[in-house]
């Protein structure tokens, strides 16, 4: 169980320090539509109560926006760090291994008496994926954190700018998460 949890931490310290180092794996990136930003072009901090334009009249009447789905997601992700607690974040995805990887490296560092100071992220953008209605890229400003564990044990990671594929998957009026990947820059 242990492996499993720092491999949770793992995949996020990877993609803090991957974002922040700038590395390239050779795979083509997707094009874009425009970014979600404020009018100014700042990004925008993770909201649970931002409302998103729906992408279509059947997102506006059927089910939440992905976008705002997204944006809770991320502003319970943040909360959860902050915490250690996991319960909106569980409830928010469905089969997703590096989510419950991350759930339970969160969970363990809380239940041996540790804290994690970390300031939070700040989305940059969320665009959809070409060619799909649940496939979303959502790039956000990772503020450092530093994990303290019960034993005395510090672990600092640097923070950076991240992106990340998202896939949803429908769950009555909302989304959950299936799966995520970093995107290489």
């Amino acid at each position: 169980m242990r492996i499993r949890l720092m491999r949770g931490l793992a995949i996020v310290v990877a993609a803090m320090t991957i974002s922040a180092c700038g590395a390239e794996t050779g795979a083509p990136s997707p094009k874009q539509p425009a970014p979600d930003q404020s009018e100014s072009g700042k990004a925008q901090p993770a909201s649970p109560t931002d409302s998103g334009s729906p992408d279509s009249a059947y997102f506006a009447q059927e089910r939440m926006n992905p976008r705002r789905f997204l944006r809770q997601w991320v502003a319970a992700s943040d909360k959860m760090q902050v915490t250690g607690r996991t319960a909106p974040i569980v409830s928010m995805i469905s089969g997703c291994e590096p989510c419950e990887g991350f759930v339970e490296t969160v969970e363990e560092v809380y239940a041996d008496n540790g804290t994690v100071d970390f300031a939070g992220t700040s989305i940059v953008r969320i665009v959809k994926a070409q060619g799909s209605d649940s496939v979303y890229l959502l790039t956000k400003d990772v503020a450092p954190t530093v994990v303290h564990h019960g034993d005395g044990r510090l672990e600092k990671y640097p923070g950076g700018r991240t992106t990340f594929r998202y896939i949803l998957e429908p769950d009555g009026d909302s989304w959950n998460v299936a799966h995520f990947f970093i995107e290489p820059n």
